[in-house]
């Protein structure tokens, strides 16, 4: 978990996980951004994945066995990424989806959504 310069308790939260499982480490730095704090935490990462996860956002409970296993069962899969839904601040859906797949070919002319918080299928 990498704790980007926050000001409130995240660093606290976070503690008790990593007392009591290794895989978990707390990275903390200066807000330097999001680029910043993702670079900041591949650099550190010690496992065979890695998972990105923003504050706001909520993974749905088998997203990442799902991701997992096709990364195991297709070796020359390198990125593993899946549909979203747009949700309240009280976790409830809104109708905005994103199904997951390209809506064009060439990845630097695809749109991106930010401003919401997401629920990662």
């Amino acid at each position: 978990m990498v704790d980007n310069g926050s000001t409130d308790d995240t660093a606290e939260l976070v503690k008790p996980f990593c007392r009591r499982d290794s895989r978990f480490q707390l990275l903390q730095k200066s807000n330097g951004g999001l680029s910043s704090a993702r670079n900041y935490g591949i650099r550190h990462a010690r496992a065979s994945y890695i998972a990105l996860l923003d504050a706001d956002d909520v993974y749905k409970p088998d997203k990442l066995a799902k991701h997992v296993a096709v990364l195991d069962r297709e070796p020359e899969v390198g990125v593993v990424y899946s549909a979203s839904q747009a949700i309240r601040d009280d976790g409830s859906p809104t109708i905005m989806r994103l199904s997951g797949k390209p809506v064009m070919s060439d990845p630097l002319k695809r749109p991106t959504v930010q401003e919401f918080h997401w629920s990662w299928f």
